[in-house]
């Protein structure tokens, strides 16, 4: 799908869904093909979990990037009825986030209360990735070229930054979520964006993203299918 101009998504702080064994969870962000009509991307979620939650869950037919936006996490990620050895996912410094290849299953354990994004896309091949963790380098992520369908960016922001989206390469679907500490202003293809706000970009769109105001961190989702790539460096991982 090609849309004209990014598609704003402002929070539900409201809504709230009953997991197996944890029961009603807030998840604030909810973008998934309904909204976006993407072809590649499957979904972007954000939950709240508040401290000693567990949830079991599954990568299904998706490939999958869990990553900490707050709060920190234990995950353990299994493949083929075989268990990981357990993952921290925290805001700052360490892992930060964690990729499942699809058919995984995993467990999350709330460390402290936290919000937990959850990035779904189709998968473009056969052969995928070991499930492994990703650490932030500085405070920021780039995972370019790990998942089959997806590449993954987090970043700072700051006041006076104009910045395009499209460090993972040209004409692809594309889903950004802002978050900040505290209050920050961003605007992006003329509509206005603040703490917790998200849009989905499509591949012919390229908004220019600028920080009117505050600081902040960019979660960007970027789909591996029909883009053109840009030159970079090796990807650190954990």
């Amino acid at each position: 799908m090609s849309l004209t101009g990014p598609i704003i998504v402002r929070p539900d702080f409201t809504r709230a869904i009953d997991l197996p064994g944890a029961g009603p969870c807030p998840r604030p962000v909810d973008i998934d093909r309904a909204v976006t009509g993407f072809e590649h991307l499957v979904a972007l979620r954000v939950y709240s979990f508040a401290q000693g939650v567990t949830i079991d869950g599954e990568a299904e037919d998706d490939e999958v990037f869990i990553v900490a936006m707050r709060g920190e996490t234990s995950i353990t990620i299994s493949r083929d009825g075989i268990a990981g050895a357990a993952v921290h996912l925290r805001q700052g410094k360490g892992s930060r986030a964690a990729y499942m290849p699809p058919h995984a299953a995993y467990r999350l354990t709330a460390v402290t209360d936290c919000d937990i994004a959850y990035a779904r896309a189709q998968p473009t091949g056969t052969a995928f990735a070991a499930a492994c963790d990703f650490a932030a380098q500085e405070g920021a992520l780039d995972i370019a070229g790990h998942a089959t369908g997806m590449d993954l960016a987090l970043f700072a922001i700051h006041a006076g930054n104009d910045s395009g989206l499209d460090r993972h390469g040209a004409g692809a679907e594309r889903i950004m979520h802002l978050r900040a500490d505290g209050a920050i202003t961003v605007t992006l293809g003329g509509e206005t964006l603040q703490d917790w706000g998200s849009a989905a970009i499509g591949k012919d769109d390229r908004p220019t993203m600028t920080v009117q105001a505050g600081s902040g961190e960019i979660l960007l989702v970027t789909a591996a299918m029909g883009r053109v790539p840009v030159s970079r460096g090796p990807i650190e991982t954990a």
